[in-house]
C-alpha cells in the first residue's frame, strides 16, 4: 500500500499540508546523514592523532621524544685564547688538546719554502718539546685575533732566548684551520728582522 503525501494552498496563500507529508519530511531529517563539514572534521582528527573527544578505531602509538646530535663547534675568539695561553704554558700535552690527530702544524722557520712541515699529533708534540728545551721562556703575548667560518687568524709578538743567545722578538701571526673546534692546520709566519738596509 502507498500513501500519497498531499498539500492545499488556501485562499490567503498558505501551504497546508497532510498527516502524511508532514511524517514523510520528519522521517528524512532523522536518516539523513551528518553534513560533510563534521565528518571531514573528524576524518581530519583521525589523521592528525589527536582525540579532541572523539574515539579513534586505530590503536595509539607511543612516540619517541626527538634526539638532537649538536655539532662540534667552530673556532672562536674565546678558544684562540685558550690555545694562546696553552702554548704560554709550554706544557706539551695542554697543547696538544687542542689539535686533531691528524693535524698538520707549518713552523715559521726551516729547510722548505713552507718552512718546516710537521704531520700528525705526535710529531707536532715532539717539535714543541724539542722546541721548548731550546727556547725555554718562549711566550707569545696577543695582539689581534679574528676569525671567519671554520678560520681564524691570531696575530702576536713572539719573544724569548735562545740557549744560543738568540733574541726572539718578532711580530708574527699563525693561520689557523679548524674542525669543529679541533686544530687541522696551523701555519705560522713571523717578521725577519735584520739590522741592514734591505727591503
Amino acid at each position: 500500500m502507498i500513501t500519497m503525501a498531499s498539500a492545499s494552498v488556501s485562499a490567503d496563500g498558505r501551504a497546508t499540508y497532510s498527516a502524511a507529508a508532514t511524517a514523510m519530511v520528519s522521517h528524512a531529517c532523522a536518516t539523513s546523514s551528518p553534513p560533510r563539514r563534521a565528518e571531514a572534521r573528524r576524518n581530519t582528527t583521525r589523521r592528525c592523532g589527536l582525540t579532541a573527544g572523539l574515539t579513534s578505531a586505530r590503536p595509539s602509538r607511543t612516540v619517541s621524544p626527538m634526539t638532537t646530535t649538536t655539532a662540534a663547534s667552530g673556532p672562536s675568539i674565546a678558544l684562540l685564547m685558550e690555545i694562546n695561553a696553552a702554548f704560554n704554558s709550554r706544557d706539551v700535552d695542554r697543547i696538544l688538546a687542542f689539535f686533531a690527530d691528524d693535524a698538520t702544524f707549518l713552523m715559521a722557520r726551516g729547510p722548505e719554502p713552507c718552512g718546516r712541515r710537521v704531520h700528525g699529533k705526535a710529531a707536532i708534540g715532539r717539535v714543541l718539546a724539542d722546541r721548548f728545551k731550546v727556547i725555554s721562556d718562549m711566550r707569545w703575548d696577543h695582539v689581534d685575533h679574528f676569525v671567519t667560518g671554520n678560520r681564524a687568524v691570531s696575530v702576536w709578538m713572539v719573544t724569548g732566548t735562545g740557549a744560543d743567545g738568540e733574541k726572539l722578538n718578532y711580530q708574527g701571526s699563525d693561520i689557523y684551520e679548524f674542525r669543529g673546534d679541533k686544530i687541522l692546520n696551523k701555519d705560522t709566519y713571523w717578521k725577519l728582522v735584520e739590522a741592514g738596509g734591505r727591503l
